[in-house]
């Protein structure tokens, strides 16, 4: 590591979690629609850590942040629709609260945790963060 390098490192990654089943982004269309099948019709969870670390004072900075969805159900011509279009590509869950056409509903938490930066938490360790900084 270069010395006399300073920063702020932020890093985050989402997962989705239904009936204790961790749901990560789908490698393949089977997988994207065996998870939009949990999913439908059902609550579930949607979790993000993050890590926080300004370098080189501090040591990093561990958080979670969670929220709860509801899905509507989806009927199959709705599920081969999202399927083809691509946008269950890249996320947690395959599927997208920032996908307007799916029957998403925030319960409890941050929207901005469920599409994977808690900006609420970040801004609370940021200010802890300055906190912890030597003088």
């Amino acid at each position: 590591m270069a010395t006399g390098v300073r920063g702020l490192i932020l890093a985050c990654d989402t997962l989705s979690e239904v009936d204790g089943r961790e749901l990560g982004q789908a490698a393949d269309r089977s997988e994207a629609r065996r998870m939009l099948e949990s999913l439908s019709g059902r609550r579930h969870r949607v979790v993000t850590g993050v890590c926080l670390w300004q370098h080189p004072e501090c040591p990093p900075l561990l958080a979670t942040d969670e929220s709860q969805l509801e899905m509507g159900p989806l009927d199959n011509g709705f599920l081969e629709w999202y399927l083809d279009s691509g946008l269950w590509r890249g996320k947690a869950g395959a599927c997208g609260f920032q996908d307007e056409r799916l029957p998403l509903r925030l319960i409890a938490g941050s929207p901005s945790n469920v599409v994977g930066l808690p900006l609420e938490l970040i801004d609370r360790m940021i200010v802890e963060s300055q906190g912890e900084a030597p003088e």
